[in-house]
């Protein structure tokens, strides 16, 4: 596969796993050098984003929900984090925000997703 074609079908600041990646064409080997090329950037192990893009929680989230098979994702936001993202933000009190994700009890979540220096969407470190 063409690094072109790859690095549009990854979404702007989708974190992506190594098995996304193999189910587009490309082996662990071959992420390890686009990564080493300045064309992907490391997460964590298992997991890259293109280089120079933001790692949101919303990537997480993402990444989280592209690889689980089960059909039901594995963590969601909710609370004000969700009533915030339907536009309810206005609602909210003022201050510092938390982002709230929820998820099924027995989910073990990948060691990238602790790995990584995550920022809100505002910029402000996680």
């Amino acid at each position: 596969m063409k690094i072109n074609q790859l690095l549009h079908k990854i979404p702007y600041g989708a974190v992506v796993t190594t098995a996304w990646l193999a189910s587009h064409g490309v082996t662990s080997d071959q992420a390890r050098k686009l990564a080493s090329s300045g064309w992907l950037q490391r997460v964590g192990y298992g997991a890259y984003c293109q280089a120079g893009e933001p790692l949101t929680w919303e990537s997480a989230v993402f990444a989280l929900q592209e690889s689980d098979d089960t059909g039901l994702p594995p963590l969601w936001p909710g609370g004000q984090t969700a009533l915030a993202l339907h536009g309810f933000a206005h609602y909210l009190p003022m201050g510092e925000s938390t982002t709230h994700l929820y998820g099924k009890k027995a989910v073990r979540l990948p060691r990238w997703l602790s790995d990584a220096d995550w920022v809100g969407a505002d910029g402000a470190s996680l």
